[in-house]
Parts: structure tokens; sequence; C-alpha cells
């Protein structure tokens, strides 16, 4: 859903019109001169040149004067690779004129001058918008941006959204919902640009100012101020937080750090409309009324399961209040953007992913997955335009098949972005009972925000956000560790890799560290972590400080077992045995007159090896998880990729865990590789139902 403050609006036309009468257009120009290092200025065609030339002086003339002024036209005069979003001169002129009327509305005068004059910190809000429209790693053509954001951030540490919604009614692709490429594809020696008919302007409200704007979730900003949920998200960045210098990994790699620490944030609203519509608020213009029927029905929903709490109803800013856990339930401590709440590159294509998103009530989940669904458009009104229809993230697929859709995006804010829901999202008793009676498996990065604010779990295989990349200790918070001794790194993503959601951790050298697990349904549940298996680690396990067994062998089979192979006496084939875990290939009927293996599984056979795995404490790696979509390489089939059970533990209110893994030597049957711990995702299966688990 798109907003749009008609205060700031311009008019594209007008703008369309004076660039088509112009009659220019952006040519590809290389430079093969090659000057090496950055911040080295070069002769031929640069970002600053084009955009200083008497061609486009009619077109950028404004937004040259703001660059010479601050100093920046100089960046873009260096060698490097930037995609700038440069504002026409209307853009910058409406840039102008909006933010010196909002601070005077008798002012006639919108012009730089002016701009800069009306208060003291203008400068540096100039700079800042800027920065906003320019990336300065990578060079974008339109022909490769994705429908949603580009990977890279901008130098104000933001992703640009893009949208391709328009473009067959207006002809235009569309950046941060209401900005227009009017012309694109200008590429030069060190980057490219596209010109935009408005400047992309980074906002400078928090979530429940910008939500209080809009008139379609005056009750739900209303309801962030009372439960004090939105004093929880003022936080943009850590300022104490200092990048490393350097980093090398065990290759003798530089690796890249974090450049930053963000505190981002995003919310999922059900509008005033759908608050009525769904039977829980009879006036919306009357938002004390509909703040209390709201409390009421939170209450009716969530004192039943916490009756301990029931008497806390007075008290909304209490987190085990049901009012303040209703609204908490909707919120959660990373920048969600639509084809990041569901990451499917990892699945078979005839699987259907799953997600789960930890929110800041407590002791909560939210499964999040993807359905083809349609849903309304709606105007700055919030009328009803037409209808969208595709793939969504949709949260909570109850047994009958109900479930919660991921509207549009309603807005950005500083820190974090709301979008709308169609329903109302809740973790009460059905919820609980239905949709998370199962096997929950969980990502090791759903539990890490920084990490989903820094865009490290690629969309795709090959993505420039991509890379590996080292963090120091304290970075995390459901992660604790001395980085003298234990090394951080997510590696990329590689053709050979099986790992959930594509991604997973490495933790090397004489590592030990904590991670905080998250709250599931109260019950007893077995716990298993997902481990990869590299280098001659021995590793003992903890859950809760206790040791979980005996220690275990990282090492990795094909290397420890190279020579220990088994030969199967029909068909002379040899296959790895891990004596360690008792990991042995699915075993398949063979044909009765060739006796080569069939396709079809003996289920006898391989029901046995699970047996004995689990009997040592192991499982093999789900059948579900596949290297690339339509690959049939699974992590079942792959040695090195298997299950640990931790053992079965009590889950509840008030009941955290934390699992520990501490490096206490190697493994002296391995003559190379080093000390890994791979850990890739943590799973939780209710008691009861570990007897009818599938193989997936």
């Amino acid at each position: 859903m798109k907003f749009f403050d008609v205060k700031r609006s311009l008019n594209v036309l007008a703008v369309s019109l004076t660039l088509g009468i112009m009659a220019v257009s952006f040519n590809s120009c290389y430079d093969s001169d090659d000057v090496g290092g950055a911040y080295y200025t070069f002769t031929g065609e640069t970002i600053s040149s084009v955009l200083k030339s008497d061609a486009y002086s009619n077109i950028f003339g404004e937004f040259c004067r703001a660059l010479d002024t601050t100093g920046i036209m100089n960046l873009l005069s260096t060698y490097g690779t930037f995609t700038v979003f440069a504002p026409v001169d209307t853009a910058m002129k409406a840039y102008y004129r909006d933010t010196i009327l909002s601070y005077d509305p008798t002012v006639k005068e919108f012009t730089l001058e002016k701009f800069l004059s009306q208060n003291p910190g203008r400068m540096q809000v100039l700079k800042e918008m800027i920065y906003y429209q320019i990336i300065d790693q990578a060079a974008y053509i339109t022909a490769v941006f994705p429908e949603d954001h580009l990977e890279e951030k901008n130098m104000m540490s933001r992703y640009i959204n893009v949208s391709f919604k328009n473009l067959g009614t207006t002809g235009y692709i569309t950046v941060n919902d209401n900005a227009n490429i009017v012309i694109k594809d200008k590429e030069v020696h060190n980057g490219v640009i596209h010109a935009v008919d408005r400047v992309l302007v980074p906002s400078r409200e928090f979530m429940a100012e910008r939500c209080a704007a809009n008139p379609r979730f005056t009750i739900f900003a209303e309801a962030l101020y009372r439960t004090k949920l939105s004093e929880k998200m003022l936080k943009v960045r850590d300022e104490s937080y200092k990048q490393p210098t350097v980093f090398r990994n065990q290759a003798g790699t530089t690796v890249d750090t974090p450049k930053e620490r963000l505190y981002w944030y995003t919310a999922l609203a059900e509008s005033n409309a759908t608050l009525v519509e769904k039977g829980i608020v009879s006036d919306p213009t009357n938002i004390s009324q509909a703040i209390e029927e709201l409390r009421e029905f939170a209450a009716e929903k969530y004192d039943p399961i916490y009756p301990k709490y029931a008497s806390l109803y007075d008290d909304i800013e209490n987190p085990n209040n049901s009012f303040n856990r209703f609204i908490a339930y909707h919120l959660f401590d990373h920048m969600a953007y639509e084809n990041g709440f569901v990451y499917n590159i990892a699945y078979a294509e005839t699987y259907d992913p799953e997600d789960y998103i930890v929110p800041m009530a407590p002791n909560a989940l939210i499964e999040t997955r993807e359905r083809y669904v349609q849903w309304n458009k709606y105007d700055e009104k919030g009328n009803v335009t037409g209808v969208n229809r595709g793939y969504r993230p949709v949260f909570n697929v109850k047994s009958d098949g109900s479930f919660v859709t991921l509207m549009d995006k309603v807005f950005d804010c500083q820190n974090g972005m709301l979008y709308e829901i169609d329903d109302i999202l809740l973790y009460d008793e059905s919820v609980q009972n239905d949709v998370f009676n199962k096997r929950l498996r969980i990502d090791v990065f759903d539990l890490c925000g920084e990490m989903m604010n820094l865009n490290l779990r690629p969309t795709k295989m090959g993505a420039s956000s991509d890379k590996e990349m080292w963090f120091p200790s304290d970075y995390f918070d459901c992660l604790s560790y001395d980085d003298e001794k234990t090394k951080v790194d997510k590696p990329k993503m590689m053709n050979g890799s099986i790992q959930l959601q594509g991604v997973m951790f490495y933790l090397y050298g004489q590592f030990d560290f904590t991670m905080t697990i998250p709250s599931i349904p109260e019950g007893t549940w077995e716990v298993r972590i997902g481990i990869k298996h590299r280098g001659n680690a021995l590793a003992q396990l903890y859950i809760d400080d206790r040791p979980a067994g005996v220690p275990v062998n990282l090492s990795e089979t094909n290397k420890k077992y190279k020579n220990a192979q088994i030969k199967d006496e029909v068909t002379g084939e040899t296959y790895t045995y891990n004596p360690d875990n008792g990991w042995k290939p699915d075993v398949y009927l063979r044909d009765e007159v060739t006796g080569k293996a069939t396709s079809i599984l003996d289920e006898e056979a391989t029901a046995q090896i699970d047996k004995d795995m689990r009997n040592l404490g192991w499982m093999k790696g789900p059948g579900c998880i596949t290297q690339l979509p339509g690959s049939t390489k699974f992590a079942r089939s792959e040695a090195n990729s298997t299950r640990f059970i931790l053992g079965q533990f009590e889950f509840g209110e008030d009941m955290t865990h934390t699992i520990r893994a501490k490096w206490v030597g190697e493994d002296q049957l391995v003559d190379d590789g080093d000390a890994y711990f791979g850990l890739d995702y943590i799973e939780f299966i209710p008691k009861a139902l570990i007897d009818e688990e599938g193989r997936d």
C-alpha cells in the first residue's frame, strides 16, 4: 500500500514533458583506462562530469549546486562503483519548498540559499539527503533491479526500494514508493546515473510518529504509545560500536567486518478498517473507545493462556499484560523486506518453505510461509483502487488452511517499516495448539536480528549481498563468545553447500560460544542442533550448562574415513560409514536380475540406519533441504550435514534455555584441517510426535 503526501507530490507529467522536449537520452559509455585504487581521480567520463556537463545542465543544475556546496561532488569524480539517483531540477526545488514551508509557511523564496539560511543544521541535513541518493558499493543498471530492494545500502545505511508495479501504466520504475526513474542507465567510468523526479528523503520519524500520521492506522499508533512499546523502537544504531580494522580468515584472506551495528524494526499492523471488519472495534473515529475495545479483545484471547497475569489488565506497560502482549506480537527487531520473510533457495521446489520470526512479545513465535493470494490496493485516502495477485508471505498457517496475509508496505520510518496485514495476528491457544504443535526448524539467522539488518541472507545465488563476514564479540544479543578464541564467520553460499535458508555460521579456533534459544509453546520438546562437519574438532555440547552427552566429533567425514569405506558385496560399490554417529547412506531395493540399486527405497533397512543413529544421539540431515531448487542433492544424503540430539527438555512461561559448544581438543585421527563448528539451525519437536516423524 502506498500513501503520498499531497504537499510534497510533484507533477510527474510536467517533469516528463520537460525531459522529453529536451530529447536527452543516456547512452552507455565506458572508459578503458584502469586507474587503480579508490579515491584517485582520473580522466574520462565520470558521474560528476556528466552531471555538470552542458548536455544535462538544465536537468541536474540544482543537484550539482547542492553537491558542490557540500563538497560531495568531489567523491563522484573519484574511482569507485556508484549508483546515483539524481533528482532533476523540479524535484530539488520541490524538496527545498516543502522543507522551507514546513518550518515557515509564510516564506515565498524556495532556493538552496534560503534552505540553508533558515536553520543552522541544514547543511548536515543537505549532506544526509545527498548521501541518501548514492550507493557507493555497486553500479546497478535497471536491467538487474530486483522487485523489492537493491542489495547494497545507500550511504545512509538504508536500502533503496524498487517497484515495477506502475511500469505498465506509467512507463516508469518506481523507487522508494513515490519517485519515478524518468531517465535511466547512464553508465560511466565510475558508476551509473538514474534521474528521478522526486528527492529520496530519509524519514526522520520513528515508528509510532509515522504511524500516527497515517489516518488508516491511528488505532495501532495509539496502542504503541499507550503500551510504551513506541519507546522500545527508538534506537537507530549502536554509537559505541567500532568496526574492526581488519580480519583475515584461516586461509589468510581478508574478510569484511560489519561497518555498523543497527537497530531496525518491523511492524505488522491491522488497519482501522480491518479492526472494524473483524468486529473488534465499533467506531474508529473514537480512539479511546477503540483502544478499550481492543484491550478487552486481547484479554479475552490471552488471559485463558496466561491466567496468572489476568490481574494486570490495567498495567498495559507490563510485557505480560494481555494488551501489551497482543501489540508486541506485531513487532520484531529487524528490518524485513517483502522478499526476505521466506527464503526458499535451500528447499526443493516441491517443498512448502517455512521460516520463523521471534517477536517482541515474550515467549512467542510467528510462523511465516508463502501462498498465492490476492490483496487490495489502496490510494492515500484508503480507497480500494484495485487488486494485486501473487505469492506473498503469510503468517501462522492453520490446519484448516487459514492464515494472515502480508499486504503492501505502508511506510518506511527512520529505523523500520510497517506492513498492513489482512487479519488479526494472534498467538492465542488455537495458534499454539495448531500451528506450533509440530516440528519447528529455526534457522540460526532468525535468532539474530543484527544479521537480518545486514541483509546477509541473500535471496539468490550470486547476489552481491552474499559475502563472507566476520563478527566481533558483543555484536549479537543472542550469541556470546570471546573473539580471541572464537572466530565467528558467516561464509558465502556455495554451489556445493547444503544449508537451511542457504546460510550458516562457522565458529572456529578454540571456540566456546553460548546461544540463547527462542521460547516455544509449553510442553516437553526434543531439542536438536543442525551441524555442518568440517575440520578436526572435538566439541562438548551443553544445554543450560549441563553436558549433553560425551564430546562429539566434528571431523569432516570424507577426510577422516576416506580409507575406511564399506564395500557393497552385491554391486561392488563403496560408501562411507561413520562409526562416531552411525551415518550410512539410505538403502534402495535392488533389481533381482541385475543386482543394481533401483529408485525404490528399502524402508526397513533405511529405518534401521535411522534407529541406529538415534541410539548414538544423531540424526541425518532433513530430506527436504536441498542444494538449490530442483537439485537432486539433499542434506539427508550428505554425511557432513547432521543433527545432534541435545535431549528432551521442558519449555513454558518464563523458561529460557541456552546451548553451548566448547572446543575440547583435536581429533587425532585427522592430520589436516582446522577446528570448525558449523552452526546451521535449531530444531524442536514435541515428545509425543517423535515416533511418527518423517524424514523431512
